[in-house]
């Protein structure tokens, strides 16, 4: 069954993203699992997270300027 294309934009979807067979198993369509949140969560929020305190850090160290979480549950 070929595929009818209404638009650009309908070359990047799929147009039937409900189960497949394949080799008579079912296959769920593509999902978010918790591992893959949790993967997210370690490779992508963990070193933004670093990064902003260690730029926190630097910037009250050379200026004195306190910006830091820490700044504001000391006050």
């Amino acid at each position: 069954m070929p595929i009818n294309y209404t638009s650009i934009f309908g070359k990047l979807r799929v147009t039937n993203r409900d189960r497949h067979r394949v080799l008579g198993h079912d296959i769920p369509r593509p999902r978010l699992t918790g591992a893959g949140a949790a993967f997210l969560l370690l490779y992508l929020g963990l070193p933004v997270l670093v990064l902003g305190n260690v730029l926190d850090l630097l910037v009250q160290w050379l200026f004195g300027w306190c910006v830091g979480v820490w700044c504001v549950l000391a006050s």
